[in-house]
């Protein structure tokens, strides 16, 4: 689960400390992370949402399924995705699916 408000908001929902949003503001969510883009126009569409990457200049950003939004991708920076996932409410957990081969 991750905080739907602020990956829908852009880090502009969460600048500061963790704290400043208290638990009862935490909108709950979940998205699938399926996959990583250096295409640099995916990189751009996710700057406009979440900034820059972990050391401001990162060439790759996630792709997202979000059923809380229209589009069929979301493209998210690094950075932006741990903001949401670390924040006030959530467990900070990860389910990881192993696709091998058949």
């Amino acid at each position: 689960l991750l905080d739907n408000r602020i990956l829908r908001d852009g880090l502009n929902a969460a600048d500061g400390d963790r704290d400043d949003f208290p638990p009862s503001s935490y909108v709950g969510h979940y998205v699938l992370l399926c996959g990583v883009s250096s295409d640099p126009r995916d990189v751009a569409r996710a700057r406009e949402i979440g900034g820059e990457g972990w050391k401001g200049g990162d060439a790759f950003c996630l792709v997202l399924k979000n059923p809380g939004i229209d589009a069929p991708v979301q493209f998210v920076m690094p950075r932006h995705f741990e903001r949401c996932r670390s924040a006030p409410g959530t467990d900070e957990d990860s389910i990881l699916i192993f696709m091998g081969d058949p």
